[in-house]
């Protein structure tokens, strides 16, 4: 294996650095192969479930990543990701931070820091990052 080799394994991207392996969620509408596929991921704020049912996507989700991702930066990076995309679909922002929040204190500590510490990250995430930037463990 060569430096910086990684494989998509089912929905994970499993990476070897010089600190050991790493893993983060591999997600196929990122892949250009798939870019003009219509893809139905997460339900519309206006579909006819309730609001209840459409904010559990953020609970599914968040403890997918919190199991999933080997580092903080892969966690925030895809709780960032979800927040920006479930905004774009409609979803009010207090209320997506309203959700994340007491899902993420509800944890002591979270990757080695305090809890309240990843929430400002997800918080703020979006601005450090952007779209298209992918953050690496180090």
């Amino acid at each position: 294996m060569s430096k910086g080799f990684s494989c998509n394994f089912l929905d994970l991207t499993v990476r070897r650095s010089p600190q050991g392996l790493s893993c983060d969620i591999f997600d196929k509408c990122s892949q250009p192969e798939y870019a003009g596929i219509e893809m139905i991921r997460m339900p519309h704020v206006h579909s006819n479930i309730s609001m209840t049912a459409n904010l559990g996507v953020i609970n599914s989700q968040f403890y997918r990543f919190l199991r999933l991702c080997s580092c903080k930066k892969f966690f925030v990076f895809q709780m960032v990701s979800l927040i920006v995309f479930l905004k774009a679909k409609g979803y009010p922002l207090n209320v997506l931070l309203k959700k994340t929040r007491g899902l993420v204190l509800k944890e002591r500590f979270l990757f080695g820091i305090s809890a309240f510490g990843i929430f400002r990250m997800i918080c703020f995430g979006s601005c450090k990052w952007g779209a298209s930037c992918k953050p690496t463990c180090s």
